[in-house]
């Protein structure tokens, strides 16, 4: 018998602690669900509106092609002289002329649930992949 209580509370233990450790774990995105858009964050949403980068030269970055407004931010360390300066900053100015209304329109397609056209494709997913309790 105390072989058999043993055993329950070797499998119990381990079942208890992670039940008591989901409860304590805050994934970074809660509270999203009620934002105005689920997946986007508020400071998402201002990134696109504003035509910043949104963290999408990250890529880019990390493999020594830094983005216009970085080499700006940088421009005393890395030496750029009045001439590349004026070049980087045409440069930057044209690439936000051109996110800012792209990201607005990007912004009011993924809350209208039209994405998909602002992508020019549409997923099709096979009607047996969603759950019944869904479809």
């Amino acid at each position: 018998m105390r072989i058999l209580y043993g055993i329950l509370i070797v499998a119990i233990i381990p079942i208890l602690s992670c039940s008591a450790s989901k409860a304590v774990y805050k994934s970074q995105y809660a509270g999203q669900e009620r934002g105005e858009i689920k997946s986007l964050s508020e400071a998402d949403i201002a990134e696109l509106k504003n035509g910043r980068g949104w963290g999408l030269a990250k890529a880019a970055e990390l493999n020594g092609v830094p983005g216009p407004a970085h080499l700006l931010e940088m421009k005393k360390e890395i030496g750029l002289n009045a001439e590349q300066i004026e070049k980087i900053e045409r440069l930057y100015q044209t690439m936000r002329n051109q996110a800012i209304p792209l990201g607005i329109k990007l912004y009011g397609s993924l809350k209208s649930s039209s994405w998909h056209k602002v992508l020019g494709y549409r997923v099709h997913i096979p009607s047996n992949v969603i759950p019944s309790n869904l479809g």
